[in-house]
């Protein structure tokens, strides 16, 4: 029998949680480890080709800033700026003003794959906070899978 208290379904809370809870925190590290590790990729000079805001997901406008450089005699664009760089308008409206077009800008390459660039190699406060977010889940799984009364596995 499943165990209600004020209406709660605490094996389906349980189930949910875990499942948003391994998701997350899986995302999370990744985003973390691939942030930290691009600031040991190699550096070269770009060039910004297109500046501008454009609309995102649910009306949140986001920064496209456009980039071109050369590593070993090859051409490459990108419009990465970092990893998981969210931050609604002001954070758009920022990118946008910091990487003017034909702005001269460091460009920070993956020295096995040159075609994986960014412009910020920094750890975002979005990585942590999913990271954050999926640890937070996985401790209401635990909570929930002991009221629950869950043996063992979920």
């Amino acid at each position: 029998m499943e165990r209600e208290i004020s209406g709660v379904n605490y094996r389906n809370l349980a189930f949910a949680a875990l499942i948003f809870g391994v998701g997350l925190s899986l995302f999370g590290i990744f985003a973390v480890v691939k942030s930290l590790t691009a600031k040991g990729w190699h550096t070269t000079s770009g060039i910004v080709v297109e500046s501008k805001v454009i609309d995102g997901f649910d009306s949140i406008d986001k920064p496209y800033i456009s980039y071109r450089y050369e590593v070993d005699g090859k051409s490459y664009t990108s419009d990465n700026i970092s990893f998981l760089a969210f931050g609604g308008d002001s954070f758009a409206e920022k990118a946008v003003e910091d990487y003017p077009q034909n702005k001269v800008v460091t460009v920070y390459y993956d020295p096995i794959n040159p075609a994986k660039s960014l412009l910020e190699p920094r750890l975002s406060i979005t990585a942590v906070l999913t990271l954050i977010a999926g640890i937070m889940c996985l401790g209401i799984w635990r909570l929930a899978k002991a009221r629950a009364k869950i043996p063992g596995g979920l």
